[in-house]
């Protein structure tokens, strides 16, 4: 039970300590400022950018050597009765 009021103490503390204003703006664990529609804009204009980027660069699959290649074959209706009968 005494554990418990510690851990209690110390949440209203953390609390009471992330409403204060300080010289550096309000003192916490986080808070958000919100991104104008420009730096939004920009910030996914960026990501996008990074992400053709990896995607360009990434090597095409290409599989080992000896390994054994398999055309897929089946039948849909017996898959579909294995599935229903599973079921």
């Amino acid at each position: 039970m005494v554990r418990f009021h510690k851990l209690a103490l110390g949440a209203a503390f953390v609390a009471a300590l992330s409403l204060v204003p300080s010289s550096y703006g309000t003192v916490g664990f986080a808070h958000a400022v919100e991104m104008t529609d420009d730096e939004k804009a920009a910030e996914e204009a960026a990501a996008n950018a990074a992400a053709e980027e990896m995607i360009s660069e990434a090597a095409p699959y290409a599989p080992p050597e000896g390994s054994d290649s398999f055309q897929y074959e089946a039948e849909v209706h017996k898959m579909l009765d294995i599935v229903i009968n599973s079921l």
